[in-house]
């Protein structure tokens, strides 16, 4: 035993170290290394170095207060507030929760919160209703991701122009919504609506129609099909189509494909795909009637210029770290996709990034983007005020020569 403890591998030609080899199956050989150093006592010997952290915040103090709706997108907002403090965004964020986003709209005119992500259908409600203008687009590649308003009827119905819509049942997802809207610019730069304001022209060209969230003192032939929670949104104006309640159904091009593989899903084998087609006037021009991207973020229309453009540029830099095209070889958040499992929380899932326009790429052609539509609606004029004012004098002096030899 005492022989067997005097084998060292001190010297390794040595016959104790060859033996000792011959003995052990492995052997380990310890040296002294000096103890891991904090990074933070490594990075203070660097001259002149300051952390994130260290740089002066701004002055005075600003917080971006984004609005959220659910526990989920809060969650969400909440890491990404800590991930963007981590990184030194500025200003920072603060995640401040409410019921719906019609709530969160009404808070941004209050002066509660600032920002708040909205899809396309809620965007006039924005800018008409609260006073909002937009901050960023949640901008997508694919064609498919994007929202795109298309007419949508039976096949056999002999419906081919927005001429032979007239008198006919029409299913709106809601109220003054992308659909809504698109439909009116078309019906309006044809001049199709004969009357005013809009939804008095809208109601007369169609007869008996499904508009949810239609204003309670609006037409009652607008709301005439609708069934509360039958006939809402996207999935119930192609259900007020496919129950042959109506004759033509303005939703998006993505509703037209999924609707009916989920209603194959189902086993419902009375409603076929190939029933019904997109309604296209001619076939060299674009047959859709607008499209959108998936999102974009309301503020309020009369904030500073300095204010919009540090809080744009923070969304900025977080996509720049958290989004698609991050930056570093892995990011501790991600800014779009799933998130606890969850699809489209807070952002689109689809979208590829943030921008202050709502292409992509300035490449991207595809033309009757939505927001250019809402700007160029046009006046309503009535089919009185589109006489010529020559012949409206005519008529005015034939009544008025009736009644002097009446009288």
């Amino acid at each position: 035993q005492e022989f067997i403890s005097s084998l060292s591998h001190s010297d390794n030609n040595s016959w104790q170290s060859a033996l000792l080899n011959l003995i052990e199956t492995y052997h380990l050989t310890i040296k002294a290394v000096q103890p891991i150093e904090a990074i933070e006592s490594y990075l203070d010997r660097a001259t002149g170095f300051l952390s994130a952290n260290s740089f002066p915040g701004c002055h005075p103090p600003r917080t971006i207060r984004v609005c959220t709706t659910t526990n989920l997108e809060n969650a969400k907002c909440s890491w990404l507030r800590e991930a963007a403090t981590v990184y030194g965004i500025e200003p920072d964020i603060d995640c401040l929760k409410a019921d719906n986003k019609t709530h969160c709209m009404q808070g941004i005119a209050d002066n509660l919160v600032d920002v708040v992500v909205v899809p396309p259908d809620m965007v006039n409600e924005a800018k008409t209703s609260y006073n909002l203008k937009t901050l960023f687009y949640e901008t997508v590649s694919n064609e498919e991701d994007k929202y795109i308003t298309i007419g949508v009827v039976r096949a056999g119905s002999g419906i081919n122009s927005f001429e032979d819509l007239k008198g006919k049942k029409a299913c709106f997802p809601k109220y003054d919504g992308v659909a809504w809207n698109s439909v009116v610019h078309t019906l309006n730069s044809k001049k199709l609506i004969q009357s005013c304001p809009f939804i008095q022209g809208m109601s007369e060209f169609f007869s008996d129609s499904c508009v949810p969230n239609l204003p309670s003192n609006g037409p009652t032939r607008l709301k005439a099909m609708c069934k509360s929670g039958i006939y809402d949104d996207e999935y119930g104006a192609m259900r007020c189509l496919t129950h042959e309640n109506g004759d033509v159904a303005f939703v998006s091009k993505n509703t037209f494909t999924t609707f009916f593989k989920d209603i194959k899903q189902k086993g419902d084998i009375r409603i076929d795909a190939k029933d019904y087609k997109i309604l296209c006037e001619n076939s060299n021009e674009p047959c859709h009637l607008s499209w959108a991207p998936p999102g974009q973020a309301m503020i309020k229309s009369n904030v500073t210029i300095l204010w919009l453009k540090d809080t744009l540029d923070s969304f900025l830099q977080m996509d720049n770290l958290f989004g698609k095209y991050f930056k570093s070889l892995t990011t501790p958040f991600t800014l779009f996709g799933l998130f606890d499992g969850k699809p489209n929380i807070l952002f689109h899932d689809a979208t590829i990034k943030l921008r202050d326009v709502p292409k992509s790429k300035n490449t991207d052609t595809m033309e009757k983007e939505y927001d250019s539509i809402l700007n160029n609606v046009g006046e309503c004029i009535s089919s009185m005020a589109a006489i010529p004012s020559s012949f409206q004098i005519s008529v005015y002096f034939i009544i008025s020569m009736l009644l002097l030899f009446k009288f």
